[in-house]
């Protein structure tokens, strides 16, 4: 949108650069360095600029020996401009944004407090004419009084820190000064509107292409989840199977162990029992073989007696040889 019978003037230009602005007497303060207030103000009537310090001078709108302008002087030499300042310290908020926008919609051309050299310290105070603006955030279209062209604001925004909304740090809204948006203005504005929505309109179609794909692709891999899902589901439940399976074998296996204990505590307990049994067999061996030997002995010590007996006897019979003789023979025929 754009504002296109506002012509831009130059506060240099030699018809009027070198005369002293409003009530100033030091010959370095001049329209051609310091005036570029009321070269803004002179483009919201096509004026010269000249002449509207000679005005100003005139109703006493500058301070007192200064070149400073006094806010809504500009009224009392036009009655039917009014002037509506604002401050801005701080970015630019959305409503102010839109307040600017709306100004210049509805023909108000609006006065901009900049910083000319945002990348040095301190401000360096310009003022400039915004009489239009584009889509984005730092478009707008600005009458330079410096340069006295028709330029982008976003010029002045060196530092890629810096946007239009911490730049500008006050507006002047000025209604009534006549202006109304041009038809062409309009007629491209709606164009550019017609372009957007074809656009929007294009990325619709391409969301809704993409959606339909996206839509055919979440189909596919949620049925190939649902078959994995089903094979996994399968695969727990045959685990789940062998799993009670085991179970199974593990309490037969349990089972047969308790039994086995079992078992062997029986065994355990025969065993003590035989073992217990053995000895005291063990024990009576022992005491017959004890005995047996005591006996053998006792034998053993009669047998000796008897053999000595016997000799004796031998000894003292001399037919002991001769029935001997004919015992053994009796032995051996029988005769």
């Amino acid at each position: 949108m754009q504002l296109k019978d506002i012509t831009p003037l130059s506060q240099r230009d030699s018809r009027w650069k070198n005369k002293l602005l409003g009530f100033n007497t030091d010959t370095q303060y001049t329209i051609g360095g310091y005036g570029c207030l009321i070269t803004c103000l002179a483009m919201l009537k096509n004026d010269a600029v000249d002449a509207i310090n000679i005005e100003l001078k005139r109703i006493s709108g500058f301070l007192e020996g200064t070149g400073y302008y006094i806010w809504e002087a500009i009224s009392r030499i036009y009655p039917e401009i009014k002037e509506k300042s604002i401050w801005t310290p701080d970015r630019l908020t959305d409503k102010q944004v839109s307040e600017i926008r709306n100004a210049l919609d509805n023909g108000c051309p609006v006065m901009f407090q900049i910083d000319m050299y945002p990348e040095t310290a301190p401000t360096d105070m310009h003022y400039v004419l915004c009489v239009g603006y584009g889509e984005e955030d730092n478009d707008y279209i600005i009458n330079d009084p410096w340069t006295g062209t028709q330029r982008p604001l976003s010029d002045y925004i060196r530092d890629k820190r810096r946007t239009a909304r911490s730049l500008i740090e006050q507006y002047v809204i000025y209604k009534g000064t006549g202006h109304k948006p041009n038809e062409s203005s309009l007629d491209e504005l709606t164009g550019a509107l017609e372009a957007k929505i074809e656009g929007l309109e294009k990325e619709v179609d391409e969301l809704r292409e993409s959606r339909n794909k996206w839509r055919t692709k979440c189909n596919e891999w949620e049925d190939r989840y649902e078959k994995e899902i089903k094979e996994k589901q399968d695969h727990i439940e045959s685990l789940q199977k062998s799993q009670a399976e085991m179970n199974a074998q593990l309490m037969n296996v349990t089972n047969q162990y308790k039994q086995l204990q079992e078992d062997f505590k029986t065994y355990k307990e025969e065993s003590t029992k035989l073992i217990s049994e053995y000895k005291e067999d063990l024990e009576g061996c022992e005491s017959m073989s004890l005995n047996l030997s005591t006996a053998n002995e006792s034998l053993l010590k009669d047998l000796n007696k008897a053999q000595e007996k016997i000799k004796k006897l031998q000894d003292d019979d001399p037919l002991n040889n001769y029935s001997r003789f004919r015992l053994l023979k009796y032995l051996l025929t029988g005769k």
